[in-house]
């Protein structure tokens, strides 16, 4: 797979280059490192990329923490309304 013409969406869609920023393992991790290693150039668009993977992750988790919250307010007044 040649990477080097890849853009800033091209590593976000990257599934190993999702690993690699939010849950490496060694395998993965080494590989990154290494073509980065050979790819000086590129930091610029691994570091935006990384950024906005990191973005779109908490987005996904404020939203799911916000779904939570309401799920446990119904559920408290359900309880409740069941109480009365």
């Amino acid at each position: 797979m040649d990477l080097s013409n890849y853009a800033v969406k091209d590593f976000v869609l990257n599934e190993s280059f999702q690993k690699w920023t939010l849950e490496p393992d060694l395998q993965v991790k080494i590989f990154w490192e290494n073509w980065l290693k050979d790819h000086p150039d590129k930091i610029v668009l691994i570091t935006e990329a990384r950024s906005a993977i990191e973005a779109i992750r908490q987005i996904h988790e404020t939203d799911l923490t916000c779904e939570y919250e309401e799920v446990w307010q119904r559920i408290t007044e359900d309880i409740d309304d069941l109480g009365r």
